[in-house]
């Protein structure tokens, strides 16, 4: 037999099947999936529990406005009464926002210092004594720059 009839009796050369660039998947595309979900998933809580927590405090980013307008209306006219009297007001206005069921609005003299330190991380300070009592007395020092720092710093710093 000679060599071309030989390769004439050969069956002709099946051609494996085209392979999908879609499907199937390879496990490994299965596994990225399920970690890009939960990575989705994670930054969607965060992004939502981050709007949560700024629309909860928006209540104190106007209070500290406020409490600088106050500031610079006492820097220009220089009446430390008006100021504490002021800072007094926006105090019980933002306790008000704060706590709405501890029962703030009728708290006066000694209750309402008390409850200022209360729920303030610095616990007991003069400032407070004086935002109540320099309504009534008149103001217990010259400079009210204190007052000014301990005001911003419980609008800040209070414990909801």
């Amino acid at each position: 037999m000679d060599k071309s009839q030989l390769l004439e009796q050969l069956a002709p050369l099946a051609e494996p099947p085209t392979v999908s660039l879609l499907w199937p998947l390879a496990p490994g595309w299965y596994l990225l999936g399920l970690l890009g979900l939960v990575v989705l998933t994670a930054v969607y809580w965060l992004y939502r529990r981050r709007r949560s927590v700024k629309a909860r405090n928006a209540y104190r980013l106007i209070a500290l406005k406020e409490l600088e307008t106050c500031w610079l209306e006492f820097e220009e006219k220089g009446v430390i009464s008006d100021f504490v009297e002021q800072a007094n007001q926006l105090l019980k206005r933002v306790a008000l926002t704060a706590y709405p069921d501890a029962g703030v609005a009728p708290l006066h003299g000694e209750d309402w210092w008390h409850f200022l330190e209360a729920h303030y991380p610095g616990g007991e300070s003069r400032e407070a004594r004086q935002i109540e009592t320099g309504r009534y007395r008149g103001p217990l020092t010259d400079n009210p720059a204190p007052l000014y720092q301990y005001t911003k710093s419980w609008i800040e710093r209070h414990e909801p």
